[in-house]
């Protein structure tokens, strides 16, 4: 079983909380966008071979191990997010415009079950 670390590398850094969670920079000022990139929490993806993969994190501000799975889907992430089958796993979303077209309503089905996710809750570490 191949396991990874993901460690973040300046704990210094602030999260988003619920009241800056959205404080990406207006296209009002050309100095804003530059600052914003540069402001977001660096982290590494630390393999089990000693590969390093360096990023930015964002969501859960801790470290964690965990087995890396990926999906290539285009769309379909809100399900992907909530499948308890990824449940401890740490989820790598390869397509890069995720998160463009928002997050579907939790509107639920005639059995009451919720029609856009795949349980009530993220299982993802």
């Amino acid at each position: 079983e191949r396991r990874a670390v993901m460690a973040a590398l300046d704990p210094e850094t602030t999260m988003p909380t619920k009241e800056n969670s959205d404080d990406r920079p207006s296209s009002d000022d050309p100095r804003a966008l530059p600052a914003w990139l540069e402001s977001r929490k660096r982290a590494s993806l630390v393999l089990a071979d000693g590969s390093v993969f360096h990023g930015f994190s964002f969501g859960h501000s801790e470290s964690t191990t965990g087995e890396v799975v990926f999906n290539t889907g285009m769309v379909g992430y809100p399900e992907s997010l909530t499948d308890p089958s990824y449940a401890g796993q740490i989820l790598v979303i390869t397509f890069p415009l995720i998160g463009n077209y928002g997050v579907p309503s939790e509107e639920r089905d005639a059995l009451g079950l919720l029609k856009h996710f795949e349980s009530e809750k993220i299982h993802l570490k």
